[in-house]
């Protein structure tokens, strides 16, 4: 029984390559932009995205405060209509904490 660990390829069998010595690399164009450039090029597109990412969480933020202000501002408004017709002044912070409760 042979090990096929220990023996030489033969040329020409499956997975083995054949070398016939240095290749011709002067048909491939030289570098057109250095690797220095490149890796610049990469970092200021990083931080483009991330502040570009920042920037429209930023506006998302802010917007989502004004709903938020405009929420408060309506059931303000809106208690103040409900004590109006009950007659009990401010109803905010009274009962279960809701401020919905209505006198009987």
């Amino acid at each position: 029984m042979s090990n096929a660990a220990t023996e030489p390829p033969v040329a020409g069998a499956a997975g083995t390559v054949a070398s016939a010595g240095p290749r011709d690399l002067s048909a491939y164009k030289e570098e057109q932009i250095a690797g220095g450039d490149l890796a610049a090029a990469a970092y200021l597109l990083l931080w483009a995205i991330i502040g570009a990412y920042l920037w429209r969480t930023a506006r998302r933020q802010a917007a989502a405060e004004a709903a938020l202000q405009a929420l408060e501002q309506r059931l303000d408004a809106e208690l103040a209509r409900a004590a109006g017709r009950t007659g009990q002044g401010d109803l905010a912070g009274q009962g279960d904490g809701a401020g919905w409760e209505r006198a009987p």
